[in-house]
């Protein structure tokens, strides 16, 4: 009978607390390397992941870091005595592979302003679940047995865990959810910044469709108010293409740097090969002439295999002077290789081009070898630029 009561009274305080129009107890987590997330859905504060985060909502933390885990009773029902988090198990986000698992190895009750601290986190990138279950003992106030335990657990409703390498940097910062499940799963066990570009670049060749000829149907570009000075991208566009990741060389410059920056890398920014003045646009163009440049032996992303390719330009990812690019790999000796910080003005220059073609009234006039005096190749601008990434659709 005791029993039984004791099971009514607590079912009553359940029914009190799943009434409430907030969640009657959440688990706050904390650490000294947590990072500020966005959802990358809409513009404004209310895309913000609350900060501190709780369990069941994002978490962006660096390698090695540690979190801590606390409890916070926000119920008008009941009032918390303490709390006992039996077992915290951190697992690979797509596998369920247990990274590690934290069972209580206490008797005693945590207070309620207690935090729990566990295990480090991987030191290396990687994409992760958190949950927790345990006891929870609560003041129901219901004579005669004012005092009951109650079960939690919150294995339905993990965090998702995005170990990166340091803060994330601008334009992912705070970084988008969105981003961070590609690009914690793409360089997943990188420790460095320099591999973790190096992956991002080869998972963007990989598994992206490069598609400047709209081989396609219904082929849109990401990118708009394009100028010397920048761009916007329109980045959740970009993510929700049926075809992701597609799109020409702006959109896949624009996402490796925003790849790479979200795992805390390199603080990288995008480059074209001149300005926009000197591009010869075709019969649109107003002044009648300008440059085009043919390519080497080059495989785009998800192309049908090498091939020779006439471009107005290129866009690639830079810092200073370094160039990665997953739009193309060059075919060097019989072999694909991809360009993974190479020197912009020597190897990757004479790696892409092998003729600049000048146009003057529509008409070819003159073509120059990639390393000729007199050719155009004038990086542009000469400091890279930061694209401004939007959730707002393309006008």
């Amino acid at each position: 009978m005791r029993r039984l009561l004791t099971v009514t009274l607590l079912i009553s305080l359940a029914s009190n607390l799943c009434m409430a129009q907030q969640p009657a107890y959440e688990f706050p987590l904390s650490g000294s390397q947590l990072y500020r997330l966005r959802w990358g859905l809409q513009e404004g504060s209310a895309d913000l992941v609350p900060f501190p985060p709780v369990l069941g909502q994002p978490v962006c933390a660096q390698k090695g870091s540690t979190l801590q885990l606390g409890i916070r009773w926000n119920s008008q029902h009941g009032r918390l005595l303490g709390w006992m988090p039996l077992q915290v198990v951190l697992s690979r986000a797509g596998t369920g592979e247990v990274i590690w698992q934290h069972p209580y190895s206490g008797s005693n009750w945590l207070a309620p302003d207690a935090v729990y601290p566990l295990r480090a986190l991987p030191n290396h990138v990687e994409y992760a679940t958190l949950w927790s279950e345990g006891l929870l003992l609560v003041w129901t106030g219901f004579w005669p047995l004012p005092v009951g335990v109650m079960p939690y657990s919150t294995v339905n409703t993990p965090s998702e865990v995005f170990v990166v390498l340091d803060a994330p940097k601008a334009p992912m910062s705070p970084a988008w959810v969105n981003v961070l499940r590609k690009s914690c799963v793409w360089a997943r066990e990188t420790t460095t910044p320099g591999r973790a570009a190096e992956l991002l670049t080869m998972a963007l060749w990989q598994n992206g469709r490069y598609d400047p000829e709209h081989r396609i149907p219904n082929t849109q570009f990401y990118t708009s108010n394009e100028g010397d000075s920048g761009e916007n991208f329109h980045l959740r566009s970009f993510l929700e293409d049926a075809y992701f990741p597609r799109g020409q060389c702006n959109d896949f410059a624009d996402f490796l740097l925003c790849l790479v920056t979200s795992v805390g890398a390199y603080e990288m920014k995008a480059q074209r090969t001149y300005s926009f003045n000197a591009v010869y646009w075709g019969l649109r163009d107003s002044d009648r002439g300008g440059w085009n440049f043919r390519t080497l032996q080059i495989d785009p992303a998800g192309d049908e295999g090498p091939s020779t390719k006439t471009f107005t330009y290129h866009q690639y990812a830079t810092v200073g002077s370094q160039v990665w690019d997953g739009c193309f790999a060059f075919i060097q000796n019989y072999s694909t290789v991809l360009a993974i910080g190479w020197q912009r003005d020597t190897v990757y220059r004479s790696s892409l081009i092998d003729r600049f073609l000048e146009y003057q009234n529509h008409q070819l006039v003159r073509t120059i070898g990639a390393g000729e005096p007199g050719n155009p190749w004038n990086p542009t601008p000469s400091d890279g630029f930061m694209p401004a990434v939007t959730t707002e659709p393309k006008p």
